[in-house]
């Protein structure tokens, strides 16, 4: 099976997409990672950004009766992440938003490109990369970059699961993560597990009509 080109046309198109992305991406004065992070993003600007920043820190420190668990845990844990790599708090929140709006775009080629369309994953992605609204928030202190991103990107985890049944369990996790960003999120693990099930019946019989049709290409047969 000829695997080679396909994965470069991939790689190709994924580069040009990245390309695209990264001059949206204003950068600032640091280094590393950190130089991927402009001056506003040292500033708590969002909403409810000063209770996200208490919280994860909360989570970081371990000071779990501080905790407030009106907030679903998704962003959260992700918060408390950075802060464990040893990035300041108010800038990992807003390179982590910035980081989630990049792979957005990746995640809607990758839906494309499961989906039968290379060309639609890349215009789609090509296309959230300048949505205003997602733009503007992926330059806040909050949950919105999130949630834009876990849900799509729970609907390409099921996809990859219907393909290959070992991912499942990765599949689950991201499904468990998109449901758990946000209050209005929580019924979104049922459209992955609907994608699952409608995928994985459309690969069966494809296979089942697939063997039919070797058999009776068999000699004898």
């Amino acid at each position: 099976q000829n695997w080679l080109g396909p994965l470069l046309l991939d790689l190709v198109l994924l580069l040009l997409l990245l390309n695209f992305c990264l001059p949206l991406w204003v950068r600032g004065p640091g280094e590393g990672l950190l130089a991927w992070t402009s001056p506003n993003d040292y500033y708590l600007f969002g909403p409810d950004a000063g209770r996200w920043a208490a919280n994860a820190r909360a989570l970081f420190q371990e000071r779990y009766q501080d905790l407030d668990f009106h907030r679903m845990p998704t962003l959260t844990l992700l918060l408390a992440g950075m802060l464990d790599l040893g990035f300041p708090l108010v800038a990992s929140g807003h390179l982590l938003n910035h980081l989630e709006h990049l792979l957005l775009s990746f995640t809607l080629y990758g839906l494309g490109r499961l989906s039968g369309s290379r060309g639609a994953g890349l215009l789609a992605g090509a296309w959230v990369a300048i949505t205003t609204p997602l733009l503007a928030y992926s330059r806040m202190y909050g949950i919105d970059p999130t949630i834009a991103l876990m849900i799509p990107l729970a609907m390409l985890a099921a996809l990859a699961a219907a393909r290959r049944w070992w991912f499942a369990p990765v599949s689950g996790v991201i499904a468990a993560f998109a449901a758990a960003s946000h209050f209005t999120t929580v019924a979104h693990v049922v459209p992955p597990a609907l994608l699952v099930l409608l995928e994985g019946q459309k690969l069966l019989r494809e296979r089942r009509a697939l063997r039919d049709i070797v058999r009776l290409a068999r000699p004898g047969q």
